[in-house]
């Protein structure tokens, strides 16, 4: 009887242990998803800076929005804001127009205080980029390889400055010089600003009647814009 006790307790503790196959397998399993997450988290991350820049974009293009639809009202003059981007120092510097006679043309734009006093730049590993071969979120193939689709104004004969402006209404329009009266045309297509860090594409596209929305690229075999934001 006593025997018949300890072969069962035996056969009952073999059954609850692992084997140390067992346990080797589940050790690998471990160190292969630790190695994928790893390699996962700096990619993560990276996104992760990219999309908060794009979205923040979005954010202070809807403010220049905002701001433009408020100032029309009660008794102030009808005024436009505009984000002029400077792909060379990776920045853009919001600016309001001041409908003042006294003041001369070109010195009518004034920094937007409202949305930031000094020129934006951007995270040190962003810059404006669009992905090649890819076609626009909103418009199809771009004729050429862009890295912002905006109007482009003129400025001191030679130079020119991507911009996107709003009027009094919340709608984006377009001039062909920087320096003019605020315009009256209005801009129809490819209001697009395209941001990478090199691997990733997020794009902040602005239809013609002022809808705001935030685009992830993903790359083949799909090639296609993905929002995430509106």
């Amino acid at each position: 009887m006593v025997m018949k006790r300890l072969c069962k307790k035996k056969n009952i503790l073999s059954r609850a242990a692992f084997s140390l196959v067992e346990l080797l397998v589940v050790l690998l399993i471990v160190l292969v998803i630790a190695a994928l997450a790893v390699g996962f988290l700096p990619n993560s991350r990276r996104r992760s800076i990219l999309q908060a820049e794009a979205i923040a974009l979005a954010y202070r293009i809807e403010q220049a929005k905002s701001l433009a639809q408020t100032l029309k009202q009660g008794n102030r003059p009808t005024t436009e804001y505009r984000l002029r981007f400077n792909s060379t120092s990776r920045s853009y510097t919001p600016e309001v127009y001041e409908n003042d006679s006294t003041l001369a043309l070109t010195d009518r734009w004034k920094p937007a205080q409202a949305i930031s006093r000094t020129a934006i730049t951007l995270n040190a590993r962003i810059s404006y980029g669009f992905p090649a071969g890819a076609n626009t979120p909103q418009y199809g193939p771009p004729p050429t390889a862009i890295t912002m689709a905006l109007p482009i104004v003129a400025r001191g004969g030679t130079a020119t400055i991507p911009e996107l402006r709003f009027n009094s209404r919340g709608f984006p329009v377009e001039w062909s010089d920087a320096s003019a009266t605020p315009p009256t045309l209005p801009r129809e297509t490819n209001n697009e600003v395209y941001l990478t860090d090199g691997r990733e594409f997020f794009a902040v596209t602005v239809n013609v009647l002022g809808r705001i929305e935030v685009w992830a690229y993903t790359p083949a075999p799909l090639a296609i814009w993905v929002k995430i934001s509106s």
